[in-house]
C-alpha cells in the first residue's frame, strides 16, 4: 500500500536536550540514499518487523513524500 503526503519540514536549534519520558518505545532502523544534484531522498525503514521504502523530493520546506510497505 502506498501513501502520498506533503511534508513540511522544520528544523530548530535548541540550547539543551529536553528530558523525554515515553510511556512505550519501539526500535526503528533506517538509512538514507541521497544525491548531491537535488533534494531527493530515498529512505529504507524497519519498524516492528515491517519494512517501508519512502521517496522524498521537491523543494526544501514543503516536500512530497511517497511511502510503500515492502
Amino acid at each position: 500500500m502506498e501513501n502520498l503526503v506533503q511534508e513540511i519540514e522544520r528544523k530548530f536549534l535548541v540550547k539543551e536536550m529536553p528530558v523525554l519520558i515515553a510511556a512505550s518505545s519501539e526500535r526503528v532502523r533506517q538509512g538514507y540514499l541521497t544525491r548531491d544534484s537535488d533534494s531527493t531522498e530515498l529512505r529504507l525503514r524497519e519498524k516492528g518487523g515491517t519494512y517501508y521504502l519512502t521517496l522524498k523530493g521537491g523543494g526544501s520546506t514543503v516536500r512530497t513524500e511517497r511511502e510503500a510497505e515492502i
